[in-house]
């Protein structure tokens, strides 16, 4: 529908006279030599001669001041051949240059100063050839002699908005496209090396490790496939598992957040410190091929899980923390839901173990939300 908007507007510019996109290329080409438009900014120095465009004519003037504000952007203070001040606008061209002395005062009459610069005047008034061959050549464009020209050229004037929108999309797609594409050859390679893939050829085939990872959904899907396989539960109960799990899915919102009281029990820190050697070293590996995943291990919910799952009434654990009961619901579904998939892995005890502590967290506010969902 687009390109049928855009190929409109380009049929309605057509002209019975010639070509009107060739007449509004050289409207723009003199649109923008006469608001001294470049493609590459200038960088001027004190004492260069300029030439300000003054609609068909030109006046020479001299840079005599640069300022540059807090952010590295430059100004440059002008003073033109009649003795008027300015600020300059545009990169006009570059015509020669003028020594100024250090104590050099623009406000103070620079009578000679001025007749310097009307040296630099071209005696025909303009000394841009190519803004009056272009005029010529306008003029002569068959274009130009259309009753129908004003409007064919608002139309043009919204071919070429609606033509550069779709340069700007169709480029930005191609640049999101090729860091899509860059990143995923980052995972394949850290999936490589992780052991979830092998090559075969100029093609991957998933290793059994993979399954795993396939049917795990959620921001840290590859920390907790890593934490699964590579950390031993035996023996752990459901409330240090559930408070365990607790810190792959919960996110702090504030310093506020991280003030709450930790949970200090000796197995809990001893598995959590295994859990962040674990986060270190897929860090290591991410570095190592140029991509971070964001995968973090946050312990600010652990103590209120663990003080859950044993037992312990909100209204209790609340009055001893600093999380709200609406946040404290919402991060509990979230490890609910982890736990569930956790459950349905068939992982040997450790399912088993997700699913005792399913039993522990699910009940009084969170058996009444679901119901109120």
């Amino acid at each position: 529908k687009y390109d049928e908007g855009i190929q409109g507007f380009f049929e309605a510019m057509q002209c019975d006279q010639g070509d009107f996109l060739e007449y509004m290329e050289l409207r723009r080409k003199i649109t923008d030599i006469e608001k001294g438009k470049s493609i590459k900014p200038i960088t001027y120095v004190r004492g260069d001669v300029i030439e300000l465009s003054r609609g068909r004519h030109s006046l020479p003037a001299i840079i005599t001041q640069i300022k540059q504000d807090a952010r590295g952007k430059r100004s440059y203070l002008t003073l033109d051949a009649k003795g008027k001040t300015g600020i300059l606008q545009g990169n006009p061209p570059v015509i020669g240059r003028i020594r100024l002395k250090e104590s050099f005062n623009p406000k103070k009459k620079q009578t000679n100063l001025l007749e310097q610069l009307w040296h630099f005047s071209s005696p025909t008034g303009s000394s841009n050839h190519d803004l009056d061959a272009l005029r010529i050549s306008l003029r002569s464009h068959p274009c130009h002699h259309c009753n129908d020209r004003d409007q064919h050229a608002r139309w043009g004037e919204r071919w070429l908005t609606a033509k550069k929108e779709q340069e700007r999309l169709e480029l930005s797609i191609a640049r999101r496209t090729n860091v899509l594409r860059k990143d995923f050859e980052r995972i394949v390679k850290i999936l490589l090396e992780l052991g979830y893939l092998q090559q075969v050829g100029n093609s991957y085939e998933l290793k059994p490790s993979a399954e795993m990872l396939r049917r795990i959904h959620t921001e840290s899907e590859l920390l907790l496939s890593q934490v699964l396989q590579t950390v031993d539960f035996e023996g752990v109960d459901s409330h240090i598992f559930a408070a365990l799990m607790s810190t792959l899915v919960f996110e702090s919102r504030s310093d506020r957040d991280q003030r709450g009281p930790r949970l200090h029990h000796p197995e809990f820190r001893s598995l959590l410190l295994e859990f962040q050697h674990i986060q270190q070293h897929l860090i290591e590996v991410e570095d190592r091929f140029g991509y971070r995943s964001g995968q973090n291990i946050d312990g600010g919910f652990a103590w209120s899980v663990h003080q859950w799952s044993k037992g312990v009434r909100l209204t209790e654990l609340l009055s001893k923390s600093e999380i709200s009961a609406g946040d404290f619901v919402r991060s509990m579904r979230r490890l609910l839901d982890l736990l569930e998939q956790i459950a349905h892995l068939g992982i040997p005890n450790v399912s088993a173990l997700a699913k005792s502590s399913i039993d522990t967290l699910k009940r009084g506010i969170l058996v009444v939300s679901d119901f109120e969902e």
